[in-house]
């Protein structure tokens, strides 16, 4: 949702972390953007989904997408893990 309709780039959206997120103002810092991104519900809702998921794993890494491979780690999910992870759509 956020390449689509953010303009965001695979390393944006790789990158991306928890301190990135601002729940109250429901907007996103992506990258170097000088602004936070604001999002539109549907977006917002994607976020919370991808949010919930990852609280549900033992982690500490700091960003939201995160992998079986990136759970234990502080990195963030691979370029090709994000380039394949919408395939079957």
């Amino acid at each position: 949702m956020l390449a689509p309709l953010h303009g965001a780039s695979s390393a944006e959206v790789r990158t991306l972390q928890i301190t990135d997120v601002d729940a109250a103002a429901q907007t996103v810092r992506l990258g170097k953007r000088p602004h936070p991104v604001p999002l539109d519900p549907a977006s917002w809702t994607v976020l919370e989904r991808c949010l919930d998921h990852r609280a549900k794993w033992p982690t500490t890494n700091p960003h939201v997408m995160v992998t079986k491979g990136t759970k234990a780690e502080r990195s963030p999910a691979s370029t090709a893990y994000v380039s394949h992870v919408l395939d079957d759509c």
